[in-house]
This record gives C-alpha cells, sequence and structure tokens, in this order.
C-alpha cells in the first residue's frame, strides 16, 4: 500500500499489524502525533521552514509566531532612499547566546541598526541594539507541520517522508503493544530512513559547502 494522506497511513498500521481491535485502532492517532514529533525533532529540513514578516514599534522584543519551534535566520528590513527612490535592504542579523547580547549591548539607552538576536524567553525574540523607531523584520524559522488527522489529512510528513512516518508510527504502536521484537524490528528500519533523509537534508541546505568548524558564524565579541 502507497502512504499518500492520513486514512491510508491508518490502513497500513492496521494491515501491517494484522489488528483490528478496537484498543489498537483507538491508540493508532496517539501513536503517529508521536511519530510526527519525533520526526520534526529528528530532521532539520527546509521543508519545515516558515517564513514571516514582523512589524514592530521601538522595542528590542520580536515576538515568536505561533508554531515557532526554532529560528533559522532574522533579517532588519533597511529602507533607505537612492535616487529619489526608496528601496529596502534586508540585514542578516547574527544568532547568538542571550549572554552575549547582553554583554554587547550592556547600556540599553544605546539604539541602533540591530546586529544581534538571541531567544527571550517563550514568546519572545530580543536583538540588539534596540531600534531607533518601528521596525520590520523577515524571521525564518522551523515549525512543526500541522498535526494529521481525519480533517487535515496530509502534511509534508506524508509528501516528503512517507516511509519514516509509517515506521516510526508501528514503533509507537509496538510500544503499546508490548511487543519487544517488533519495537526493534521498527526502530531499526526508522534509524535507516531517517539517516537517509538526513543526507538528504545536509544536501539540501547545502551543508558540504560550508566550514565544518562553523566558523563562518564565530561571533568575536567587540572592543569597548
Amino acid at each position: 500500500m502507497t502512504i499518500t494522506d492520513y486514512a491510508t497511513l491508518v490502513q497500513a498500521v492496521v494491515d501491517a499489524a494484522e489488528d483490528d481491535g478496537t484498543e489498537f485502532a483507538t491508540y493508532i492517532p496517539i501513536a503517529i502525533d508521536l511519530a510526527e514529533n519525533r520526526l520534526y525533532r529528528d530532521l532539520d529540513l527546509t521543508g519545515v521552514v516558515s517564513y514571516v514578516s514582523i512589524g514592530t514599534s521601538a522595542t528590542q522584543y520580536v515576538p515568536k509566531p505561533t508554531g515557532f519551534k526554532t529560528p533559522k535566520s532574522l533579517s532588519y528590513l533597511e529602507t533607505y532612499t537612492s535616487a529619489s527612490a526608496s528601496h529596502t535592504r534586508y540585514k542578516p542579523l547574527v544568532f547568538v547566546g542571550e549572554t552575549f547580547l547582553m554583554d554587547f549591548w550592556g547600556d540599553r539607552s544605546i539604539t541602533g541598526t540591530p546586529k544581534y538576536y538571541s531567544s527571550h524567553g517563550e514568546t519572545q525574540l530580543i536583538v540588539a541594539p534596540k531600534p531607533v523607531g518601528a521596525a520590520t523584520f523577515e524571521l525564518a524559522y522551523n515549525g512543526k507541520p500541522t498535526e494529521l488527522s481525519s480533517s487535515n489529512t496530509t502534511n509534508y510528513f506524508t509528501r516528503y517522508c512517507p516511509d519514516a512516518l509509517f515506521f516510526a508510527t508501528m514503533g509507537e504502536m509496538m510500544v503499546f503493544a508490548k511487543n519487544t521484537q517488533e519495537i526493534q524490528i521498527w526502530e531499526g528500519k526508522y534509524s535507516a530512513a531517517i539517516e537517509m533523509l538526513r543526507n538528504e537534508g545536509r544536501r539540501e541546505r547545502g551543508d558540504d559547502n560550508r566550514n565544518a568548524t562553523g566558523a563562518a558564524n564565530t561571533v568575536v565579541p567587540e572592543s569597548k
């Protein structure tokens, strides 16, 4: 059976387990949700990256959008005039630890073009220095795709990695069934599928062309 949506995934699980009992069927949606959470945490794929434009007042805080998990990039949109025409320049900010950001921006009265950003609690990012006035940012972030259900029948996982989704779901179902031998089998299938997806993700992101030490992203504190 080809897995293309929620219904075919559920049927594939029932067929593979050869269990059409009520308790088994009731647990399948829970297993699928656990499998989706696992896939999201195990993969770093451009297909689960969302982009949003966020306008702020004269503040150092940028709100995290609904569904935000981890940041990929944050750019400050700087407006300038050239030959009587208005233009917008995207200026990528550098992600740093909050301790570094606080040290760099020790004097909170200083405003200017934002240069660094960091996570600041559950609902906000923080930039430094604080913009002079109202500002616009473009945020790229990882967010879990909308969960599969009878009303949301497809998502990124069913389209891009249905095999890994199926293997992860079967693993969860075998945990429910307390079938230790089958758990090991499905875990092996899942691990192999995930490794292939990670290789694809590295090629998709162009990781092979990056400095392995991450030196390009190293931040050196400025002299004071």
